[in-house]
């Protein structure tokens, strides 16, 4: 046989026609023609790609053997369409995995959030957890969007179209055809497979970066499908250690997972049970970080026995790394909060007041930081001073006989405040210029002052202490 018979003999062994050929090969029909009737011969690159589309070797083209051997015929035919609600219906199931999932990591942080609420100061712990959920669920919604949307060009694809699967001994073919008409064809290696789940009749698969849908109904009962599911499957086998063993990792397991609302717990005892924010005992959390860290060195030691238990090494460094995080924070702010009493000393001097005995005081300095939120106003500090039952009831009292207090203030006195200092939820107040030496009074002229703004709210038992520059216009 000649090349040309060659070149014949195997793309009519293929099914293909010269159109569909040249297509392969980047050349027209006409040149497959040439070729076939000996009036022209292909390229050393056209031959190599002519090797790889009909499965010989090029010396068989050449005719280096004269005995063609039949082209390599499939162990396995399938072809598959699908309508478009069963696709839909996958789809559906793919995604509420995810959002299951997502739930599930959903509902932990927020009863860890509510806890810190309930322990610590919200700004300071609650807001660094939310800021972290928001992160994470914006992720995954992402995720599950990019999902969802290519499931629809993959749903749109799919109930459109009909997919012939051919499997030999190291590869498989895809052709894909439309109203009848080829319009794709795919070559893949058995190793190429990226992916294989299955979910209701069909099986869902990867390769290369492609989703491809396998109605398991039709396949044969020994199909190379299923060998190579089951391969993935495999993967995700998890072997199950000893009972004790298991035990002790779920217990070690669960111990990390609460062991950051025992520390808060043990932080607020420390506290007094205070709402207040206070940094002083935030080194407590550093004594829970033994249980997560247990977790995670007993979870290498089961890896090393043959025993897969990667969620306690998981959660193990992330609930570590949030306890060292909470830890960090009296370091972090010692400088910025105190618990210092001589503000109070201070505030009685200047305003001729007496503050009763308290139960915490907390005072933050705003002069080493940002000024965000107080636009108009330079802050020097902020108390907030708790009280029990008892004196709570002393100092509203001497407010309701001291006229420095106010029941209710006046709109006209917003303009001498500072917007950090609510003056509208409060039951008293009293705004102090020591530049005019007056309560409760607008400055004659405009320009910049000294102020010391007291507030008082009766059911929290806490008394705010605001001090600051203002330019009043």
């Amino acid at each position: 046989m000649s090349v040309g018979e060659k070149i014949q003999f195997y793309r009519k062994e293929l099914g293909l026609s010269q159109e569909e050929l040249g297509k392969k090969l980047l050349v027209s029909r006409q040149t497959i023609s040439l070729w076939e009737n000996d009036q022209t011969v292909p390229t050393i690159d056209n031959l190599i790609r002519l090797k790889e589309i009909f499965g010989v070797s090029v010396d068989d083209i050449l005719g280096v053997d004269e005995k063609t051997q039949p082209v390599e015929q499939p162990k396995e035919e399938y072809t598959f369409s699908f309508e478009k609600e069963e696709v839909v219906k996958i789809s559906k199931a793919e995604r509420n995995k995810l959002i299951r999932k997502l739930i599930l990591i959903i509902v932990f942080f927020v009863l860890l959030i509510v806890v810190s609420c309930n322990s610590v100061d919200f700004a300071v712990i609650g807001w660094f957890l939310v800021g972290f959920l928001i992160c994470f669920v914006t992720f995954n919604l992402k995720m599950i969007s990019v999902s969802q949307k290519n499931w629809k060009g993959i749903t749109e694809r799919l109930s459109s179209s009909t997919y012939k699967y051919k499997v030999y001994d190291n590869y498989f073919t895809v052709e894909i055809k439309r109203n009848g008409e080829k319009v794709r064809d795919f070559k893949f290696y058995f190793n190429d497979i990226e992916n294989m789940s299955l979910t209701d009749n069909h099986i869902v698969m990867t390769v290369g970066g492609q989703g491809f849908l396998l109605n398991k109904n039709l396949l044969k009962e020994n199909s190379f499908f299923y060998n190579r599911l089951n391969h993935f499957n495999q993967k995700k086998v998890i072997k199950i250690a000893p009972n004790k063993l298991r035990i002790t990792a779920n217990l070690l397991l669960i111990a990390s997972l609460v062991s950051p609302f025992f520390a808060l717990y043990v932080q607020s005892a420390f506290q007094e049970s205070s709402n207040l924010m206070s940094f002083d005992y935030m080194w407590v959390f550093f004594l829970f970080t033994p249980i997560p860290v247990a977790s995670i060195v007993f979870g290498f030691i089961l890896k090393s026995k043959g025993y897969v238990y990667l969620k306690n090494v998981i959660i193990g460094i992330i609930l570590t790394i949030m306890l060292c995080v909470y830890g960090c924070f009296g370091f972090i702010f010692e400088d910025v909060i105190s618990n210092d009493e001589a503000v109070i000393t201070y505030v009685e001097e200047m305003v001729n007041i007496d503050i009763p005995e308290h139960k915490n005081i907390t005072t933050q300095d705003w002069t080493g930081g940002t000024q965000e939120g107080v636009s108009g106003s330079y802050l020097y500090t902020t108390s907030d001073i708790e009280f029990d039952e008892e004196n709570a009831l002393a100092f509203e009292s001497q407010i309701k006989n001291d006229p420095k207090w106010l029941s209710e203030v006046p709109n006209k006195l917003i303009g001498l405040s500072t917007p950090i200092a609510n003056l509208k939820t409060c039951d008293y107040a009293m705004i102090y210029n020591s530049y005019t030496d007056e309560f409760n009074t607008l400055p004659k002229e405009a320009g910049e002052y000294h102020c010391i703004t007291l507030i008082y709210t009766a059911e929290r038992k806490l008394l705010q202490i605001v001090e600051y520059d203002i330019e009043y216009n």
